[in-house]
């Protein structure tokens, strides 16, 4: 039950390992077993001779004697020693605080079960609360280090936990979850690149100048990410024809100056073109429900809509909030619109440039398609998500 050699250590073989922990897990809990996963650098594939195994288990009706079972379970595994991870039962899992198993939800591979009951769970807010809540512990244990521990070791291990807060800010301002580390690093840019190849560098030796720099770029990381925050706490309310003005110059510049990077200048003039009609922009806000994100003076930074028959008209973001979860928290309300409305799936015309975030949502192609802007045909692509 070995692989090739990590820093002269082997490995297990996880394809035979998991199967075996599967196979004792369901002869020890049956039809309890609600899941069986894997996380940590197992579930991203990034292990090393020295990773833990962190194996995930649900079980329904949870009991101390289940627990007593499960650990004497666990002393028969091979690798006993790597073995730690989550266990919980099911009725106190769908009671969690949700920032927090949101990133259970998101970095655990499922071996075995499902996590269905958690899909529905999470919105835009869990999600930044995770960012908050991780960015505000890191700048506060960076801070009492330098000042009082001067931890070399203290300061590895922050900068290994904020790769954590690094993914989960990718998250929340692109919609795109990313579990892999190493494609993470493929994506950042800036200081947040930084971080990562800090916490794979950084060994507990360093010096007193490496030190001081190393806890100065995490403590002014984590101070930025803390002071965005007051930039996301966004307000919903619904729109109205009195409106049309702020949203119409949105529709305007969010297509001329970020939809340009896929389509032409003539193409994109043509469509930004359709928002000239009060008429349309009327006969729009009386068809679909229409709800506009508003910033911290009540200006209108992106606006989204849904009609009872669960079809998305419109998704747009200010071209100078991009990135900053306007989208994601938007279509969360719309999503939401649509379960109340009862319908089974949602659908969208879709542009080039939206594409990406929508299949991140968990939307799919159904066709790529040629739609009239006003004089011009433009290529989108009829998306669909099942509620």
């Amino acid at each position: 039950m070995m692989l090739d050699d990590v820093e002269g250590k082997k490995l297990p073989d996880m394809e035979k390992w998991l199967e075996e922990f599967k196979g004792k897990l369901i002869a020890l809990f049956g039809k309890r077993l609600v899941l069986f996963g894997i996380q940590g650098s197992y579930g991203r594939e990034e292990q090393t001779a020295n990773s833990d195994i962190d194996v995930v288990v649900i079980i329904d009706d949870l009991t101390f004697k289940d627990i007593q079972s499960y650990r004497d379970m666990l002393d028969t595994m091979e690798y006993r020693e790597l073995i730690c991870g989550f266990v919980a039962g099911k009725k106190e899992l769908l009671r969690w605080e949700k920032s927090d198993l949101l990133q259970l939800y998101l970095d655990t591979k499922t071996i075995s079960g499902s996590m269905e009951c958690l899909k529905n769970m999470f919105t835009n807010h869990d999600v930044r609360h995770a960012v908050l809540t991780g960015a505000s512990a890191l700048y506060h244990a960076c801070l009492h280090n330098f000042l009082h521990s001067r931890d070399r070791d203290i300061l590895r291990n922050l900068y290994k936990t904020a790769r954590f807060t690094v993914r989960m800010k990718h998250y929340l301002d692109s919609g795109s979850y990313v579990s892999s580390m190493r494609c993470l690093e493929r994506i950042l840019t800036s200081v947040e690149l930084e971080i990562l190849k800090t916490a794979e560098i950084m060994d507990g030796n360093e010096d007193d100048e490496t030190f001081e720099a190393y806890s100065k770029m995490l403590m002014e990381w984590t101070g930025e990410v803390i002071r965005q925050d007051g930039d996301r706490i966004y307000k919903i309310r619904t729109l109205s024809e009195n409106d049309i003005p702020e949203i119409r110059e949105l529709f305007r510049s969010t297509v001329l100056n970020v939809n340009n990077r896929h389509y032409t200048q003539e193409e994109v003039e043509d469509w930004a073109s359709c928002g000239d009609s009060e008429w349309h922009l009327r006969e729009l806000l009386a068809t679909n429900h229409y709800i506009a994100a508003l910033d911290g003076v009540g200006n209108i930074i992106g606006f989204s809509s849904m009609n009872e028959d669960g079809y998305l008209h419109s998704l747009f973001v200010h071209k100078d909030r991009q990135g900053r979860g306007v989208a994601s928290l938007l279509l969360s309300e719309v999503e939401k619109m649509a379960a109340e409305y009862g319908v089974s799936e949602i659908r969208s015309e879709v542009s080039i440039t939206a594409r990406p975030f929508f299949e991140h949502k968990g939307y799919e192609v159904l066709k790529a398609q040629k739609q009239r802007a006003n004089r011009l045909l433009l290529t989108n692509f009829l998306m669909r998500k099942r509620l």
